[in-house]
C-alpha cells in the first residue's frame, strides 16, 4: 500500500513538474495561438453576446455551415491565475498517476522498461483520444495536436519512470 501511494504521488509530481516546464518555460503551447486584429472589439462583442461563462460554439454543428467556425471558452469576467489552479492540476496528475499505478500493479510480471512503455502507451492513447477529435471536428491546427500529444507522451514517460520503479517487478531467477 505504501508503494502504491508513493508511486502515485511521485509519479504525479513528475508529470506535474514536466507540465510546469512545458507550459511556463517552453514556447510551444502558444505557438499555434493567433491574435485577433482588434482584441478590444472582439472582447466587447463576446461580453455582449456571451454574458455567462461557458463553452460557445458557432459553426457546422448546427447544420447551416455558418462561417466562421468558432469554438471558444468564454469567461466574461476573466480569470486570475491562482494557486487553486496549480493545486487542481497537481491533483489531476496524481489521480492519473494513481490510475497508471493500479494498471501496472495488475501486470506484476512486466519488467521495469515494459512498465514504462505501458505508461507511455496509455499517455499516447489519451493523446489520440483527446486531441485527434479536436482536429477532426473543430479544425484544431495539426501542429497543436502533435504538440499536445507529444506533451502527454513526455509527461507520462517521466511519470512512468517513477511509477515503474515503485511497482512490483518479477523476481530474477
Amino acid at each position: 500500500m505504501k508503494n502504491l501511494i508513493l508511486a502515485s504521488v511521485l509519479g504525479g509530481l513528475a508529470a506535474f513538474a514536466w507540465g510546469s516546464i512545458s507550459w511556463m518555460a517552453l514556447p510551444w503551447h502558444n505557438a499555434e495561438h493567433s491574435q485577433f486584429q482588434d482584441e478590444s472589439a472582439v472582447a466587447k462583442v463576446l461580453v455582449e453576446n456571451a454574458p455567462t461563462s461557458g463553452l460557445y460554439v458557432m459553426g457546422p454543428s448546427d447544420a447551416t455551415n455558418r462561417k466562421p467556425l468558432v469554438y471558444a471558452i468564454v469567461v466574461p469576467q476573466g480569470v486570475d491565475f491562482a494557486m487553486s489552479m496549480l493545486a487542481s492540476s497537481l491533483g489531476t496528475q496524481v489521480a492519473g498517476s494513481l490510475l497508471m499505478t493500479l494498471l501496472l500493479c495488475s501486470a506484476p510480471s512486466l519488467a521495469y522498461w515494459a512498465k514504462v512503455r505501458m505508461v507511455v502507451l496509455v499517455g499516447l492513447t489519451a493523446g489520440v483520444l483527446c486531441f485527434i477529435p479536436d482536429w477532426t471536428w473543430w479544425s484544431f491546427p495539426p501542429a497543436y495536436v502533435v504538440m499536445g500529444m507529444t506533451d502527454l507522451v513526455i509527461a507520462w514517460f517521466l511519470a512512468g519512470l517513477v511509477i515503474a520503479w515503485f511497482t512490483p517487478t518479477p523476481a530474477k531467477t
